[in-house]
């Protein structure tokens, strides 16, 4: 796959607010095995933003080791809620 270079547009929040807003579209996903209706987890990492496809157990995993003690965390942080909702 080839880099590209997109444009980061600004939403409004509820709070009649400007946040950037990032639209990914195009058959260059399809041809990843991203389809309509896939569940998808979004994370930093180090200052990226990683997408992968919610391949069933892995987000409750990721949730899982975010919540036990002793420091044990998992590598990446997701930015969606369990049940689908964006953390701003």
């Amino acid at each position: 796959m080839k880099d590209r270079r997109l444009t980061v547009y600004y939403a409004y929040s509820a709070k009649d607010e400007k946040m950037p807003c990032i639209r990914l579209q195009g058959k260059w996903l399809q041809k990843l095995g991203i389809e309509p209706g896939d569940a998808i987890l979004v994370c930093e990492d180090e200052g990226r933003l990683v997408i992968e496809l919610d391949q069933k157990g892995v987000y409750d995993e990721l949730r899982k080791n975010m919540t036990e003690p002793q420091g044990k965390r998992p590598e990446i942080t997701p930015m969606v809620e369990p049940d689908g909702r964006r953390r701003i």
